[in-house]
């Protein structure tokens, strides 16, 4: 993990948009954009700096969400989504939400990809739903 983001509460269910303490939480080595417009939080107190516009995009659900966060003041620093998965399984499920190429998907069963597979179908990612489920083909799963 490299720097620190500002932190935020934990919020019950799917998140907790918006809230703000004064903790510090280490940054994604993989999500830290410095033209970040948003920080999403796992479970596990990760911090990743995202482009909204890219969620919004990729996905219904974070689009919801975004109706619910309170446009921060300037001087506060980013809006904050925070989930209920861990860092592992946000640092998998994010890049479907970018307009890169993404390494194949090598399945994992029957534990690890299901909760992958279920955290893609949560936030409706289909770019990532249709690539386990291109793995599962592939190697011959129904």
């Amino acid at each position: 993990m490299k720097r620190a983001a500002t932190g935020a509460a934990a919020g019950g269910g799917r998140a907790a948009p918006g809230k703000r303490a004064a903790a510090a939480l280490p940054l994604s080595d993989n999500f830290q954009a410095g033209d970040a417009d948003l920080e999403v939080h796992s479970a596990d107190g990760i911090a990743f700096r995202v482009h909204k516009a890219n969620l919004l995009a990729s996905s219904k659900t974070f689009a919801d969400m975004f109706d619910s966060i309170p446009e921060p003041a300037e001087a506060e620093g980013l809006p904050i989504i925070e989930l209920t998965e861990p860092a592992s399984v946000l640092e998998r499920i994010l890049p479907y939400c970018y307009p890169r190429p993404v390494a194949p998907w090598e399945l994992d069963l029957p534990t690890r990809d299901l909760e992958l597979f279920g955290a893609l179908d949560k936030y409706e990612i289909w770019r990532g739903v249709e690539a386990v489920q291109s793995a599962m083909l592939f190697v011959g799963l129904p």
